[in-house]
């Protein structure tokens, strides 16, 4: 998929996951459709890191991986249990391996406008 369309979460979260992998083997790579906050509030597909079950790193252009509270992350973005799918370590390596390129790697994420990190 064009990195210039779905912007750099999709990179910048597949590179936390594969330079973390020792210091966090539970994390998970998040890819899903949150809801743009201004108007005219459309899905966007984006990249984010499930650090624990509290707990997500949201990529930022300047600020890098920001701790965000889990809920509120999925209120903000108006995110639904049916609009993310999550990826383990080993998960995403293959992936990142086999498609040769960071996400995302189902279609429904690739939704642009965003995106960008």
């Amino acid at each position: 998929m064009d990195d210039e369309k779905v912007g750099h979460c999709f990179h910048d979260c597949a590179m936390w996951m594969i330079d973390h992998a020792d210091q966090h083997p539970n994390a998970l790579l998040v890819h899903g459709l949150p809801t743009m906050m201004e108007p005219p509030h459309e899905k966007f597909g984006h990249a984010w890191i499930r650090l624990n079950n509290d707990t997500v790193l949201a990529p930022h252009p300047t600020r890098g991986m920001v701790p965000v509270l889990l809920e509120a992350f999925h209120l903000i973005g108006n995110i639904w249990p049916d609009e993310f799918t999550t990826y383990t370590h080993a998960e995403a390596a293959r992936l990142i391996v086999e498609t040769e390129h960071s996400g995302p790697w189902d279609k429904r994420y690739a939704l642009n406008t965003i995106g960008a990190a």
